[in-house]
């Protein structure tokens, strides 16, 4: 049974919802059922031509603490992502895609770190990838709990892979501070963003069952995020423009003076270039090299290579 208690903070839980009715009822009683009870169920339907209505309407009759949000016409993934953030209450908030679901104690559990640690930003379960029935094996675990918050940006970005962490309970203000932005890894800029603010912990006794997207090529992503195909052909690329500019962009870098920022720049910018452009292109860089630098001289550039890696990332 739910734990009852007026002095728990609220958690709001937002699922942002498109044409999956067969999953989302899965995904809305895993919500309800949850041990910790002071929370709220926000959903936002982005103009589902399937059973999505029916099914949220039926669900907001069985229980208040349910807001359903109908768009006339769909917003797009990121804009309805933003949206049951929005219409969020919560001291805490969390997303769960609408064909996941969390285990019975999950919010209990990671509120529990969350109130406990004030320097926390998020706190998420183990994450489980299955297809179908079928199951894949566990995400990535990221636990960045270091004092210095550049560090923690690198660390994370050196970390992630599947990014589950994502669907962790975190800080609602904090979340808050950083728009969701329409680019290819827009859900690793923000997690990146949050481990800037806090620290971030993922506990192994309580999970998250999601359905993996595997199937889904690069192509067609970029194609249904509205970009050019810049991206799919040079997503390493656009992933590096788009996390050294974000420190520019994003609100919750705003606070840093200039030279922070440039600081936190550099780093995010040589760590992308030196341990994720350049071991996808060396073996033709070092070829390309290697044909206009005299035999002499190319022992002495690879040493100077190996010199600004290491000053620029100790940085």
């Amino acid at each position: 049974m739910p734990i009852n208690n007026e002095k728990q903070p609220l958690v709001s839980v937002g699922i942002p919802t498109y044409n999956r009715a067969a999953t989302l009822v899965k995904a809305i009683e895993s919500v309800l059922q949850q041990t910790y009870s002071n929370i709220e169920l926000i959903i936002s339907d982005n103009a589902s031509t399937d059973e999505t209505q029916s099914i949220c309407e039926k669900f907001c009759n069985l229980d208040q603490r349910i807001t359903y949000i109908r768009q006339e016409k769909n917003l797009g993934a990121a804009n309805n992502f933003n949206t049951v953030l929005e219409f969020a209450k919560g001291e805490y908030f969390m997303w769960l895609g609408d064909d996941d679901w969390i285990s019975s104690m999950y919010i209990e559990e990671c509120i529990g770190i969350l109130s406990l640690n004030l320097g926390y930003s998020l706190v998420s379960g183990t994450v489980s990838y299955f297809v179908g029935n079928k199951y894949l094996g566990e995400g990535k675990h990221i636990n960045l709990e270091q004092n210095d918050r550049y560090d923690r940006v690198i660390r994370y970005y050196d970390q992630v892979t599947d990014n589950g962490v994502f669907y962790g309970v975190m800080n609602r203000e904090q979340i808050l501070s950083i728009s969701m932005r329409n680019t290819l890894g827009a859900d690793l800029l923000m997690i990146a963003a949050m481990a800037f603010l806090g620290k971030v912990k993922t506990l192994k006794n309580v999970s998250l069952r999601r359905e993996s997207r595997e199937n889904e090529g690069l192509e067609t992503l970029v194609k249904r995020l509205g970009l050019s195909q810049f991206h799919a052909k040079y997503p390493t690329l656009s992933y590096t423009i788009s996390a050294s500019s974000d420190v520019f962009i994003n609100s919750s870098y705003k606070h840093l003076a200039l030279n922070q920022k440039m600081l936190l720049f550099i780093k995010i910018t040589s760590f992308f270039v030196f341990y994720r452009l350049l071991p996808h292109t060396r073996n033709s860089l070092v070829s390309f090299i290697a044909s206009i630098t005299p035999k002499l001289l190319y022992p002495y550039f690879r040493r100077v290579y190996r010199i600004l890696q290491t000053i620029l990332c100790k940085l």
